[in-house]
Order: structure tokens, then C-alpha cells, then sequence
């Protein structure tokens, strides 16, 4: 069978039809361990959390009632002061210093909180992500191709413009002029198919790696 310029025959489809069941069979794992992952990210955080929270507001708790009891010591003191503008001023001045204590405690909680609820938030961004860039890596579709033919008139690669940017794709042969790898390049991420044969001439395995 040829396309008008190029022979085709199952050698170059076998590999073809094999890297794209793997690409959608790449794609459900994606997809299913992706809220897993959202979970598991969001679980850890609230446990950071509550590790944070949990002993400050026990902190607190302590500093309150520390609080309480030199506030009663204190207007034990006042009592004995005669004079009532005195005593005024003195209580006043109590009040003060406390709700000062707390609103400083109270903002190192929160502080620390917030630090811990944007460390997660990132780690949530980053994973998603890196998860989009892998997905429109095996199913980004191109708005315009070229290709490029080696000596023996066999496809060696195509630049296809994408969404993302273009990828390059390179194909190399092995014995019996058997595509035995296809090398695709976008956004910086490549991913090489390394493609195996039986005795028959029949693709046998193939493996892939991402860098």
C-alpha cells in the first residue's frame, strides 16, 4: 500500500497503533491517580494543620488562664489602692498590656498557618501542573506539520506546530529497516519509544522513558 510517495506496510504501523494504546492507556492511569494524588496533597495539609493549630491553641489556653491569674493577683493589688482615679488608671493599664499579649500571640498563629497553608497550595499547583504538561505531550493535536525523509525514503522526523509549542519528532531504524525508536520533543519534555521484534518481524514490547 503507499500513500502517493511513501511505502507503508505493518512494520511502520505495528509501532504507530502500539505507541498510541499506550499514550491512552497512559492517560487513564493519569486521570485515575490524579484525583489520588489532589487528596492525598490536600489530607497531608490539613493534618499539617491541625500538628500547627493544635498545640498553639493548647499554648494559648495555658497563656489565658496565666493571664487570668495575674489579672486577679493584680486587682487583688488594685484593691488596695485608695485612691479611685489611681485604681482607674492601674485596671486600664491591665487591659491593655493583656490584649496586647494576645493579639501578638494570635498573629504568630495565624503567621504560621498561612506559611504552612501556601507551602501546600504550591505543591497542589505544581503537581497539576506537571500532570497538564504530560497529558498535552500525548494528546496535543497539530495545526501544521512537516516531514523529513532519510536516503531510503523512509519518514526520519516531522516539526508539528501545537497549542503548547512545536514538537519534534525524530524516528530511528534498526535490522530489517524496522522502526526501532520515536523520539518526541515539546515544551522541553521528551519522550523516547524504544520498540522490540519477535522473530517474525512483529513488534514485540516496547519501552518508554521521559526526561
Amino acid at each position: 500500500m503507499r500513500d502517493g510517495e511513501t511505502p507503508l506496510s505493518q512494520d511502520f504501523f505495528n509501532p504507530v497503533f502500539a505507541d498510541i494504546d499506550t499514550r491512552i492507556a497512559d492517560l487513564e492511569e493519569r486521570r485515575a491517580n490524579l484525583q489520588a494524588v489532589v487528596d492525598e496533597l490536600t489530607q497531608f495539609g490539613l493534618q499539617r494543620i491541625d500538628t500547627l493549630v493544635g498545640p498553639a491553641m493548647a499554648e494559648v489556653t495555658a497563656m489565658l488562664e496565666l493571664l487570668q491569674l495575674r489579672r486577679n493577683q493584680l486587682e487583688a493589688a488594685i484593691g488596695n489602692v485608695a485612691d479611685l482615679a489611681t485604681r482607674t488608671q492601674m485596671n486600664q493599664a491591665v487591659s491593655d498590656a493583656i490584649a496586647a499579649e494576645v493579639e501578638a500571640r494570635n498573629f504568630v498563629i495565624e503567621l504560621a498557618v498561612q506559611v504552612e497553608a501556601t507551602a501546600r497550595a504550591a505543591a497542589v499547583t505544581a503537581e497539576a501542573a506537571a500532570r497538564t504538561a504530560a497529558i498535552a505531550l500525548a494528546t496535543a493535536k497539530p495545526s501544521a506539520a512537516t516531514f523529513t525523509y532519510d536516503g531510503s525514503g523512509r519518514l526520519s522526523g516531522s516539526t508539528e506546530t501545537l497549542p503548547a509549542g512545536e514538537r519534534a519528532t525524530v524516528l530511528g531504524y534498526g535490522a530489517g529497516g524496522r522502526v526501532a525508536t520515536v523520539a518526541e520533543t515539546l515544551a522541553g519534555k521528551t519522550r523516547t519509544t524504544t520498540y522490540a521484534y519477535d522473530g517474525a518481524g512483529r513488534v514485540g514490547g516496547f519501552a518508554v522513558v521521559e526526561v
